[in-house]
């Protein structure tokens, strides 16, 4: 696993947490969080996604 696999799983998991206190804003933080993979693995060069297929599910 290299630091950017490390650091966009915890970007995601951050981002889905406020699910947990506010359902509807919490579910749309989520998608957004989501969507921005493709971002962040734009901007971060710290290893690269191996398999982006497979870490995204």
């Amino acid at each position: 696993m290299t630091l950017e696999q490390l650091v966009i799983g915890l970007i995601r998991i951050a981002g889905s947490l406020p699910v947990l206190r506010w359902a509807f804003a919490g579910a749309l933080i989520a998608i957004v969080v989501d969507f921005s993979d493709l971002f962040w693995m734009g901007v971060l060069d710290l290893g690269g996604l191996r398999n982006y297929q497979a870490f995204d599910k």
